[in-house]
């Protein structure tokens, strides 16, 4: 037999069937006293030489009957009986994308395994299952092939059974009389022949075929190939290949099973089939529709394709079929908004300058104010006097003699504008004025009235703020209560006098209740709200209220449940690390990185004179809306780090992306060096590609230990050093930098890993079980203030 063709021929995994019929035959006693000699002769699948072979065989060699041909015509989609085609032929289809909800493919053979195979430790496996010595890992992948699949096989699907008989017949094989060992030593021929259980059924039934004609006819018509033919009505037995049953004419009269796939993988029998010559009965084991295809999600799959069998039978798309109509209509659409926008545009620049002119009457320039000396007694023209003594005036009317300008103070000073004196009120902080503050300027501005002191202005173009009012040459109220003939002067009691005094403290106790209510402002903001000093404020709070200030810290929001769940989680890997160890655990994450990090405004300083403060050397912070970046994947222990992994813009992490790049190309080898066989267990979030059903089998396969869902708390970057620590150093290394490109950004990112010491990672991975501990006090809040 030529060497190509035994794979198609199949001797060597099916010619030793004869000898387990010949078993049965013997011991059911059906033809007792009878020997039956077999003959092999090869054909080589010729049709003209199994011809001449068969002729040969009848005349020369006087057989009774003749098992054959080998090879039979190719009529559709033939695979090969190994194992694995058509697991292999279904990821194909898969890799097509040829494997949807319009898919489906119906095999047919005479197996009663169905979805089942044997592998090379004679064990039952589903039959998309890489049973070989190096699995390709796609096991996941070509299940779901193989729910888009129906197959037709011999009832009843017997399974060990079934197994047991492809074991001996591949047994025997090595075993006399045939004594294939160095033939049959290639994994082709470790599985038996698709057609092995036939050949044993065949050489049973002429086995019957004998004991039935010999019974009625005798012994003389065994030779009438015919007459035998015509035993055949009625046997039925229960056979390799399923239940046997003959009619009159010679034919076989199979009964089939239409099986398939679930929603969860597990093999069941949708319809039963008996066929005569003419006709096939139908019996359906489930009768509900959807259930049949529930692995497509209920929904029976179209005879018809949506875009048809050549993909040109789509719907109508409007915008593809009707682009130009497309373009005009959103030109003029485009010509609207342009229009709209310009309208909208003149309408505001109109409305901002009628707001700048009216901002003009409460601004009060920095260049038209002359300050008064200080302490000096000045007389001043005016349109009246500004004290209610007479005055005196020659021309004009001055300022009295007798008006005093005190010191100019840290918080307020005196000027002239426009030949006019103005108290000046001095504000240390310079705060935003934003539309809502302007129009409240623009009306304390317009107020006139005898009993309110007329607001003059604001500056706002001085290295301070000020704000201006009408100067009262009689003084505060508070430097009249201090005088000692107040009482004297009004002519009234002493008591009255130290009420009063009452009133101003308790607009004391006011500004405190008022600091307490608005806690979350700045000591600045406070102060200038309240209108008074920085310091005032910073005594109130320090000697008078106690109080301290803290810096507003950021953590994760969780809702009651999150929290909850942080509890119970954070319990038992205090549990867990009671028997292994933290030091042991590789933690990992994952952080996008940009060549334009934010500028901190609060410690990135540079140095500069007064006169290059506006000048072109003073850096800007320039960041665009989308900047190039790079996702960085990396992980330590206590006594090491992983190298760094780089994952460009446009990869998106799916699960195939992050076993390959992540785990099996960076991951492995570094855990297999650093940790020499020892302990160790993976952490890691579980974004969708990291829980995966593939990605499962290949953390249990290569990973064992990892903390997996029931351990590790979702929402939790307070708990992986990963997040409240490393990558903020690493950040931290090199903040302020900007990067040309994304490989000037890698090489800083590297350079800065590497400067990461051993002790560094020893404190941050041993701080882990201190913030288990705070967790757990917090019942699963955030426990960061706690540390």
């Amino acid at each position: 037999m030529a060497t190509d063709l035994a794979s198609a021929v199949g001797w060597q995994t099916s010619a030793s069937a004869i000898q387990i019929a010949m078993d049965r035959i013997n011991l059911e006693h059906l033809i007792d006293g009878i020997d039956i000699n077999f003959i092999y002769v090869f054909d080589d699948c010729s049709e003209s030489k199994a011809a001449g072979l068969a002729s040969k065989l009848i005349m020369d060699a006087n057989v009774s009957a003749i098992i054959g041909p080998t090879c039979n015509a190719v009529f559709t989609v033939c695979l090969p009986e190994a194992g694995d085609v058509k697991r292999r032929f279904m990821l194909a289809a898969y890799d097509l994308a040829m494997t949807t909800e319009e898919y489906v493919y119906l095999f047919a053979g005479p197996k009663s395994t169905a979805y089942e195979q044997t592998s090379s430790s004679k064990e039952v496996v589903p039959i998309w299952v890489d049973w070989s010595e190096n699995p390709d890992g796609r096991d996941e992948e070509a299940k779901l092939a193989f729910m888009r699949t129906m197959v037709i096989v011999a009832t009843p699907v017997q399974g060990e059974q079934y197994a047991t008989f492809k074991k001996d017949v591949i047994d025997r094989m090595r075993l006399p009389p045939f004594n294939c060992i160095e033939e049959c030593k290639d994994k082709q021929y470790r599985e038996a022949a698709e057609y092995a259980d036939q050949l044993h059924d065949t050489v049973y039934l002429y086995a019957i075929l004998l004991n039935k004609t010999i019974e009625e006819q005798g012994i003389e018509q065994i030779a009438n190939g015919s007459n035998i033919v015509t035993r055949g009505t009625g046997i039925e037995f229960s056979g390799m290949s399923g239940t046997v049953r003959m009619n009159g004419i010679g034919y076989r009269l199979p009964n089939m099973n239409l099986a398939n796939l679930d929603s969860n993988a597990t093999q069941r029998t949708i319809a039963f089939m008996d066929i005569d010559v003419t006709n096939v009965d139908w019996t359906f084991a489930i009768k509900d529709e959807r259930q049949v295809w529930d692995a497509y999600g209920g929904q029976t799959p179209k005879t018809r394709p949506r875009c048809g069998y050549s993909g040109n039978s789509c719907p109508v798309n409007f915008f593809v079929d009707y682009i130009y109509i497309v373009i005009i209509v959103a030109i003029i659409i485009f010509l609207c908004c342009m229009a709209a926008v310009i309208a909208a545009y003149l309408v505001i620049k109109a409305k901002r300058n009628e707001e700048l002119r009216m901002d003009d009457q409460w601004m009060v320039p920095t260049a038209m104010l002359h300050s008064i000396a200080k302490g000096k007694r000045e007389s001043h023209h005016s349109s009246r006097s500004l004290q209610s003594t007479s005055t005196n005036t020659t021309g004009t009317t001055g300022v009295s003699s007798k008006s005093a300008f005190y010191p100019e103070t840290e918080f307020q000073g005196y000027y002239v504008y426009l030949n006019e004196p103005v108290l000046a009120r001095k504000y240390q902080v310079r705060v935003p004025i934003f539309k809502k503050d302007r129009a409240e300027l623009r009306m304390l501005r317009s107020i006139e009235h005898d009993n309110v002191n007329r607001f003059i202005g604001l500056s706002i173009d001085g290295p301070i703020y000020m704000s201006f009012w009408k100067y009262c040459s009689r003084g505060s109220i508070k430097r009249g209560l201090g005088s000692a003939e107040i009482a004297r002067r009004l002519q009234i009691s002493s008591s009255t006098v130290r009420n009063v005094v009452a009133a101003i403290k308790k607009r004391g106790d006011a500004s405190e209740k008022r600091i307490i209510r608005n806690d979350g402002l700045s000591l600045n903001r406070m102060a200038s709200q309240l209108g008074i000093a920085r310091s005032t404020v910073q005594s109130i709070v320090k000697n008078d209220l106690k109080l301290k200030s803290y810096k507003l810290r950021r953590g994760q929001y969780l809702s009651d449940k999150s929290k909850a769940m942080r509890l119970e989680k954070c319990r038992k890997l205090l549990q867990h690390f009671q028997v292994r160890r933290v030091s042991d655990v590789i933690w990992t994450d994952e952080k996008i990185f940009t060549i334009e990090p934010l500028p901190n405004r609060q410690n990135q300083r540079q140095l500069l004179s007064k006169d290059d403060s506006m000048s072109p050397k003073r850096r800007l912070a320039h960041n665009r809306l989308f900047p190039k970046s790079v996702m960085v994947w990396a992980g330590i222990t206590a006594t090491g780090k992983t190298p760094l992994v780089f994952i460009e813009r446009n990869v998106k992490i799916n699960s195939e992306v992050y076993q390959k790049i992540v785990l099996m190309d960076n991951l492995l080898p570094w855990v297999t060096q650093h940790f020499a066989g020892g302990p160790f267990i993976l952490q890691q979030n579980w974004a969708p590609s990291h829980g995966s059903r593939s990605t499962l089998a290949v953390l249990e396969a290569h990973f064992p230990g990892f903390l997996d869902k029931n351990l590790w708390p979702a929402s939790s970057p307070d708990l992986n050093p990963m997040d409240f620590s490393v990558w903020g150093m690493l950040e931290g290394k090199i903040a302020g930098k900007v990067f040309a490109t994304v490989d000037d950004l890698k090489a800083a990112l590297e350079v800065a890993w590497a400067s990461i010491d051993d002790g560094y990672l020893r404190r941050t991975v041993n701080s882990v079980k201190k913030r288990l501990r705070a967790c757990v006090k917090a019942r699963g809040s955030n426990f960061e203030i706690l540390l």
